[in-house]
């Protein structure tokens, strides 16, 4: 195991506290979010804390954004449940690839952010690593994962169609109304042809 960098996470139960008041500059070392390559779905249990207080995460959601060993940029935002949100008690599940490259991560940090505003409201550094696994003989390559980013695609996507689904509809009313007049004046037409208009 490597040294990692930082003040050793104090627990609080299965919790373990992050601390939105601590300096940007210290790191706190989560050995829960340390796996082997290859782990998937680890499951951290964090205790989300204003100093002494819990932080009420109602309207929030925690984002882990981090550089694994390799340099590999990797994002996530799957906080998968809140325990108590009043008490600031939530399960973040790490997905697998954040266990690609072993060694111990050069940057990674918690971002606590608004659900509405996507405002960030606090940074906490943390400090974890990923072991070798004895038993995968190559994990390949490290890969870039931002699953907050697949996200907003989507939803940009969803309302891209919206508007398209809305603009078509507008068109096929337009179209009605132009054959409805195109018919009208076809009928006039005709009537003056056959000079039937009435006096």
């Amino acid at each position: 195991m490597a040294n990692l960098v930082g003040d050793p996470a104090t627990p609080k139960g299965k919790y373990t506290v992050l601390d939105t008041t601590v300096s940007s500059n210290r790191s706190v070392i989560v050995p829960q979010l340390s796996g082997h390559q290859g782990d998937a779905g680890r499951i951290v249990y964090l205790a989300i804390m204003d100093g002494e207080t819990p932080h009420n995460m109602d309207g929030q959601k925690l984002v882990l954004k981090a550089k694994d060993a390799s340099g590999t940029p990797k994002v996530s935002d799957t906080m998968t449940a809140i325990d108590s949100s009043a008490g600031g008690l939530v399960q973040f599940t790490v997905p697998s690839q954040f266990y690609q490259a072993d060694g111990p991560y050069n940057t990674a940090y918690f971002e606590l952010k608004s659900t509405s505003t996507d405002t960030v409201i606090s940074t906490i550094n943390v400090s974890f690593e990923v072991l070798e696994s004895a038993t995968i003989m190559t994990t390949g390559q490290s890969e870039v994962y931002n699953n907050e980013m697949s996200k907003t695609m989507e939803s940009v996507n969803a309302s891209i169609n919206n508007q398209l689904k809305a603009l078509q509809e507008q068109v096929d009313t337009a179209s009605t109304l132009a054959k409805t007049a195109q018919a009208s004046l076809d009928a006039i037409t005709a009537a003056a042809k056959a000079n039937s208009f009435a006096t």
